[in-house]
């Protein structure tokens, strides 16, 4: 079904493929979807979903829109910080992805933060 992990599992990997293609728009949408349902069956802090904050975070960043990808990752962080030890791999992708939306906005404190937390 819809809903099923392997369903979103093959969603994510479509929405790379289009991604790589430079469908971005839908990419994005397949995205969506997948984030919304893997919070619906998973919850906020499963791994699956914080890669799906994570993966369309990226798309947005590719899409140009540099303000929604941080509030998503900011939110992926927080949870992460919650959830997820600073040396796991998902952690890591997700801290240093937020590191760069901070800088690129000149925000040294944020980045300083997301910075600190990952060497405990």
């Amino acid at each position: 079904g819809d809903h099923h992990p392997d369903t979103l599992t093959s969603m994510n990997n479509l929405a790379a493929t289009l991604c790589a293609q430079g469908d971005l728009a839908a990419a994005r949408r397949l995205l969506e979807q997948v984030l919304e349902a893997r919070r619906e069956l998973l919850g906020d802090h499963h791994p699956d979903t914080l890669t799906s904050m994570n993966n369309l975070a990226a798309t947005l960043c590719a899409q140009g829109d540099l303000p929604a990808a941080r509030r998503l990752l900011e939110q992926a962080f927080e949870l992460g910080r919650e959830s997820l030890r600073p040396e796991m791999e998902l952690a890591r992708a997700i801290a240093n992805g937020l590191i760069s939306l901070c800088e690129a906005a000149g925000d040294a404190e944020c980045a300083a933060e997301v910075r600190a937390w990952l060497e405990l």
